[in-house]
Formats: structure tokens, C-alpha cells, sequence
């Protein structure tokens, strides 16, 4: 079975919310799932003991839609945003996205996309199981935009 590879585009602010990650890999063990994370090294070492989880250097603005394409969806855990510009570049690729269940995730998909409550990785966790199963069954177009 194929790895189902998520791309979290993301600085390394406190609410950018990074621990539900790593959280999600202490609760759960998710086989055929990698979680890119935009990372210096030493921004990635909190990540390092979790096999789930991969570094991918910073990037400039041009290379987004080349990178975003290398991926199957974007995972957006972040508690608060003023834009989510990640999820505005992935609705242009016409990628799934993974975001939490907040006002402003809510209001660039309206009931597009994968929903999850950011303070809980089983909510994620059962976020994914349907991302998955979708994925599996190719019914994925019910959920993009």
C-alpha cells in the first residue's frame, strides 16, 4: 500500500499547533501515513523520534504549487489564522485539506475540506480514517473544491 503523504506548510509558532501532530502519534499508530513538516533542522528535532514525520526545507513563494503537487492533501492544524494562505494556495491546486473545525477554515471552504477539533487527536485521527477511506474509494471530488 501506497504512504499517503500530508504537507504541513507551516512556520513554528505556538498556534500553528504542531503538538496535536505529535500527539496524534502518541495516541495512534498510523502505518501508511507521512507528515511533512516545514522545518530548519533545528526546528525539526522535536519530530525526529516519530517515524511518521519528515522535514521539508522552507520554500519561497514560487515553488509552492511544484511542491503542494508532490503531495496527497495539506494537513492545517493551526488554532488561529487571520488567512490560512496555505489553504487558499491548495484550494487553487484543487487539493483536499485536512484544517481544523474554526472560523477561519470554515470560511475559505465552507463545508469543503476535512474537518477536525484542534485540541483532539482522536478527532483527527478520525479525521484521517475518513480522508483514507475517500481516498481509497476515490470519492475524494465530494470534499474539494
Amino acid at each position: 500500500r501506497k504512504k499517503i503523504k500530508l504537507l504541513y506548510p507551516s512556520n513554528h509558532y505556538e498556534h500553528k499547533n504542531h503538538k496535536l501532530l505529535i500527539n496524534l502519534f502518541e495516541c495512534y499508530k498510523i502505518e501508511n501515513l507521512d507528515i511533512y513538516i516545514t522545518a530548519t533542522k533545528k526546528e525539526f528535532q522535536k519530530f525526529e523520534a516519530y517515524k511518521n514525520f519528515k522535514r521539508i526545507n522552507y520554500f519561497k513563494n514560487n515553488h509552492v504549487f511544484k511542491i503542494y503537487s508532490k503531495f496527497d492533501a495539506i494537513i492545517f492544524p493551526s488554532l488561529t489564522e487571520s488567512l490560512g494562505l496555505p489553504i487558499l494556495e491548495a484550494k487553487l491546486l484543487k487539493m483536499p485539506i485536512i484544517c481544523s473545525n474554526l472560523q477561519y477554515a470554515r470560511e475559505l471552504l465552507g463545508k469543503k475540506g476535512f474537518f477536525f477539533n484542534p485540541l483532539s487527536p482522536k478527532s483527527l485521527y478520525r479525521c484521517l480514517i475518513l480522508y483514507f477511506k475517500l481516498k481509497n474509494k476515490k470519492k475524494l471530488k465530494n470534499k474539494i473544491l
